[in-house]
């Protein structure tokens, strides 16, 4: 889906991202209660989708390369499935991979350091624990708070699965102890925000 504008697949994606993680159903009372857990899920997919897509950006720019968010067909249709097996009552584990960050780097191939791949994740990882400090220190922002984590904590941990095109995939290959470090603050924020 080239054919649609980058800011447009990214939104695309955010929304399905919040869509799986709360359901269709409580996604939609979202406007109702903008303090509440469905709220902090949409701002949390929104952000997320833009600052994952931005770090990248950056890295990728300081090797002169450039980043571009796609959709992918596979992961597409497995966040679709999700989504819809959600919308129908079956207790799913949230699939979110319609898309991935491409980092194109010409001059250097598949040798990028493994910041660039894990900048990503890392952004995640970092809003799931500013959504579980907000949810800790405000309990009148408490859904809010677990709704962002929620969210930014699947993010992380999807894009850390180590199968390509995913992040975690560059990841590992060229440094395992910095993917076992993401993976482990992005799973300890995803069972936090869980079980507070």
């Amino acid at each position: 889906m080239r054919w649609l504008p980058e800011p447009l697949r990214l939104l695309l994606a955010a929304l399905l991202a919040a869509a799986v993680v709360a359901g269709p159903r409580r996604l939609a009372e979202a406007p109702a209660d903008p303090t509440g857990f469905a709220a902090g899920v949409l701002a949390g997919a929104l952000a997320g989708y833009a600052l994952h897509e931005l770090a990248h950006r950056y890295a990728a720019g300081r090797l002169g390369c450039r980043a571009e968010f796609v959709l992918w067909g596979p992961g597409l249709a497995a966040t679709l499935l999700a989504l819809a097996l959600r919308g129908a009552g079956v207790g799913v584990v949230p699939v979110i991979l319609p898309g991935y960050v491409a980092v194109l780097c010409p001059w250097r191939g598949a040798e990028e350091p493994p910041w660039v791949a894990a900048s990503g994740p890392a952004v995640n990882a970092a809003l799931a624990w500013l959504g579980l400090a907000l949810a800790w220190s405000s309990p009148h922002h408490a859904g809010l708070g677990l709704g962002v984590a929620l969210v930014n904590s699947w993010l992380a941990v999807f894009n850390l699965l180590p199968f390509p095109p995913l992040d975690g995939y560059a990841v590992v290959r060229r440094s395992p102890a910095l993917w076992l470090a993401l993976l482990a603050a992005s799973g300890v924020a995803l069972y936090r925000a869980y079980y507070p």
